[in-house]
């Protein structure tokens, strides 16, 4: 198992918008596969995140997706 992945936000361009998420990968360079973590309606939160972590730190890349990513950040719930 690796003990240390990055996990910064990323922006990527969307149908006409750009989508948010984040961009999990192992600390140590290398070649990885890759999933893409879909969250269920409530959207990207806390617990989905940490699911792309955990899968991480199993040797993959993980992108989080932002299912609400055409909602400007202001008009989102703080709590997911």
């Amino acid at each position: 198992m690796i003990d240390k992945v990055l996990d910064p936000r990323t922006v990527f361009p969307g149908n006409g918008f750009l989508m948010r998420g984040h961009l999990i990968y192992p600390k140590t360079p290398g070649r990885y596969p890759a999933v893409m973590v879909h969250p269920g309606a409530s959207g990207m939160n806390e617990g989905i995140v940490d699911l792309g972590r955990t899968i991480s730190r199993q040797g993959y890349v993980t992108l989080v997706i932002d299912l609400y990513s055409f909602v400007p950040e202001d008009d989102l719930p703080k709590e997911r």
